[in-house]
């Protein structure tokens, strides 16, 4: 479903939960020093800048934030921007609990993010992927290839929950 203002500290602590560990391995790749030489303003916490561009792209982006709710609580995110004059889709952030990880639900929340764009007639899709050694799993379940930085994503015309459920319009699954 479509995020609410009040999904957001839930989305805050996902967020964090779901960064420290890429973030951690960022910096141990590229050395503290070099990540404080590269970042725009290296004293202010990573956590702060996180989740205050999450908030931006929700409030500046309506309806580009959507989340995965169970029993009245949200276990993931994700975020993205549309530019219909470039026929361009950008997926920023996405995340889930660890407790629902593994289950196909970063997955589902892009491949939904995809049909969206297509059906309002988007030809391209871009998304950023941090130097890491984390592997995204959802990612690389609907990446069809990648030439230098260009990606292409294949998805079926029908989509389905992680359990087998066809879906129709974002925000129609319900977990299981």
């Amino acid at each position: 479903r479509h995020a609410r203002d009040n999904d957001l500290p839930r989305v805050d602590e996902i967020i964090i939960e779901c960064y420290t560990q890429i973030h951690d391995s960022y910096v141990d790749i590229v050395g503290e020093d070099v990540y404080r030489g590269i970042r725009h303003n290296p004293d202010q916490d990573w956590r702060i800048k996180k989740t205050e561009r999450i908030k931006k792209t929700h409030h500046e982006h309506p309806g580009c934030m959507w989340v995965l709710e169970d029993a009245g609580t949200v276990f993931g995110f994700v975020t993205f921007r549309l530019y219909p004059e470039q026929s361009r889709l950008w997926i920023e952030e996405n995340g889930v609990t660890t407790e629902r990880r593994g289950q196909g639900w970063a997955t589902f929340m892009l491949r939904h993010v995809l049909s969206h764009a297509r059906r309002l007639g988007i030809r391209f899709a871009s998304v950023e992927v941090d130097l890491d050694d984390v592997p995204d799993r959802a990612l690389n379940n609907v990446v069809l290839g990648q030439v230098d930085n260009v990606i292409t994503f294949e998805q079926p015309a029908i989509d389905h929950t992680p359990d087998g459920r066809h879906t129709g319009e974002p925000g129609d699954a319900k977990p299981a």
